[in-house]
């Protein structure tokens, strides 16, 4: 499965910012987002191939969202950044 759309969950501007440029420069298609909630609604209206976590987020934890795509048909690739 190739890699197109990606998700960035991160609610460090500076951190989501700069990995969101360096997809784009790749050419990936990519949404960047700072609350669970908002990576939640776009999941809801598209499918993704793969999604960068923060673990701690200001709505929750990112492992939370995780657990939740478990349950999806298609689920997207994750990379998890446990350093925040």
């Amino acid at each position: 499965m190739p890699i197109e759309k990606i998700i960035v969950l991160e609610d460090d501007m500076i951190i989501r910012k700069h990995l969101e440029q360096q997809l784009r420069n790749r050419r990936y298609d990519v949404a960047a987002v700072a609350s669970i909630a908002a990576a939640q609604e776009l999941l809801s209206k598209d499918t993704f191939d793969l999604i960068f976590v923060d673990v701690s987020l200001p709505d929750g934890e990112g492992t939370d969202l995780l657990k939740e795509l478990q349950t999806r048909p298609v689920r997207p690739l994750a990379v998890v950044n446990p350093y925040a």
